[in-house]
């Protein structure tokens, strides 16, 4: 591991009201592992009356479709090349989940989960890590990640 830190993160996703949706999934480039740090879900809900989110970290067995996105390294200045990539906001679900880590967030807040330095969450070489959402109302989720390879 080199080190390199980098930053992820989605444009606002369309929650529609009780349907799964994979809003970001992380890929670790081939035979290099990716240790995430922390991970944000921010929502743009109005009514305090609404319901919580389900929000899952899930590890995902063969990937979707989905739009590309771009990592940005944390040091622009390292010349190492970033093997880490993500998709977002999916129009076909990944399949093969399993969750690993879920919360209730309500939709007209945010959460940021940091991980403890002694377990940050490692995505082995060519692993896909993924964070789905239940909302129980239209919403839209930005999601953010952080981690180094």
């Amino acid at each position: 591991m080199a080190g390199v830190g980098f930053y992820m993160t989605t444009p606002e996703v369309a929650l529609v009201g009780t349907t799964l949706k994979t809003a970001i999934e992380i890929t670790a480039g081939a035979n290099h592992r990716a240790l995430i740090e922390s991970l944000g879900f921010f929502f743009d809900g109005v009514l305090g009356t609404d319901a919580p989110v389900v929000c899952s970290l899930v590890r995902i067995g063969t990937t979707g479709t989905g739009t590309a996105g771009t990592p940005v390294k944390r040091d622009p200045d390292m010349s190492e090349t970033l093997q880490v990539d993500f998709k977002y906001n999916f129009t076909v679900e990944p399949t093969g989940k399993t969750i690993l880590k879920s919360w209730n967030i309500h939709p007209q807040s945010g959460y940021e989960y940091i991980f403890p330095l002694t377990s940050l969450y490692p995505i082995p070489g060519g692993d896909l890590l993924g964070v789905q959402f239940t909302a129980p109302v239209a919403v839209n989720v930005i999601v953010s990640v952080e981690g180094n390879e």
